[in-house]
């Protein structure tokens, strides 16, 4: 796979990558136009036409350090390390058994940049679903070849809400999930 504007052919397995936001924060209403700098590396490192981009929250992995958490995603090739858990919004997703809701690397509308949308969308939207924002610490980035829309399995429960069915996916090869991961982007704050 080669890198959208360069020559360099990516590594074998997952790159990981930290970009410095020290300013992201959401304490107050984020500067969007941050965003540029981690569209900037992403651009650097992926070919940003064929990814599938997961944005998490350290926030809702206490148990982790960014550092853990990152590790624990390499190793399992998914941020789902316990069977148990429930992510936000299951009872909406559950229908379609989706391995995960992400998106392609896109600029919507009036949006700055690909990471200014997702702290926006972080910073404003996620109150409705969780009555509090996040700050994304971590991109999951993954080969959009290796990835399926997920598609509704449970046809007499409700359907989700149509504009988020377009973000859930599943695994094309389950047991491959780590060689799905192209890498990751990690984020710190200050």
């Amino acid at each position: 796979m080669r890198a959208e504007g360069s020559d360099r052919i990516a590594p074998k397995g997952p790159i990981v990558l930290t970009v410095a936001l020290p300013d992201y924060r959401i304490d107050a209403k984020p500067d969007y136009s941050l965003g540029a700098r981690v569209d900037a590396v992403m651009r650097e490192h992926f070919d940003v036409s064929k990814i599938v981009v997961r944005a998490i929250s350290s926030l809702d992995h206490p148990q982790y350090s960014l550092d853990e958490l990152a590790q624990q995603i390499l190793d399992k090739g998914t941020d789902k390390y316990d069977p148990g858990r429930q992510g936000v919004a299951h009872e909406e997703f559950e229908p379609y058994r989706a391995d995960f809701h992400g998106g392609p690397f896109s600029i919507d509308g009036d949006e700055p940049s690909f990471f200014g949308g997702v702290m926006k969308h972080f910073y404003e939207d996620a109150p409705v679903d969780r009555g509090y924002p996040l700050r994304i610490d971590l991109l999951l980035v993954y080969d959009q070849s290796q990835l399926v829309p997920a598609q509704k399995v449970d046809r007499d429960k409700p359907s989700a809400r149509p504009r988020l069915e377009s973000y859930l996916f599943r695994f094309r090869w389950p047991e491959r999930k780590k060689e799905a991961l192209l890498g990751l982007v990690k984020i710190p704050g200050a």
